[in-house]
């Protein structure tokens, strides 16, 4: 694995550590205004989980043209006669689609994490049983 994956993956296995005691702590304890908090840590987990999936699809149509030609060759009281004849046109077309899954290199966005932890922290440091 890559080491910028591997510390990606690290840092998100700190931040659920981190949201799990929080949970716990919310759970347990129930500060006041619990509801707002346990909002602000679903936008705290869902930052550390951010991965964007795009599905993107190509198309491939060509087309092959082909014309179909003679000769005639007669004999007449004139002489021989050549004509060369051109008749009709046919086409054929082929078309290939391909569908596929880009899936974006994660990135931690330090704002979508922050904001969410500073505001849960501040709520649970104005419970009665606050954290030490």
């Amino acid at each position: 694995m890559p080491l910028p994956e591997r510390c990606t993956a690290l840092f998100r296995d700190l931040l659920n550590e981190i949201y799990n005691g929080l949970l716990e702590f919310v759970v347990n304890v129930a500060p006041e205004g619990s509801n707002s908090v346990l909002v602000e840590l679903d936008l705290l987990a869902a930052a550390g989980a951010e991965s964007e999936i795009v599905p993107a699809s190509v198309s491939d149509k060509r087309t092959k043209e082909v014309a179909k030609s003679g000769v005639r060759v007669a004999v007449n009281a004139n002489g021989p006669e050549f004509m060369v004849q051109s008749a009709g046109e046919s086409a054929t077309e082929a078309e290939a689609t391909t569908t596929y899954v880009a899936q974006q290199a994660p990135k931690i966005v330090f704002p979508a994490i922050s904001t969410p932890l500073r505001n849960v922290l501040e709520r649970c440091r104005q419970s009665p049983l606050h954290l030490n």
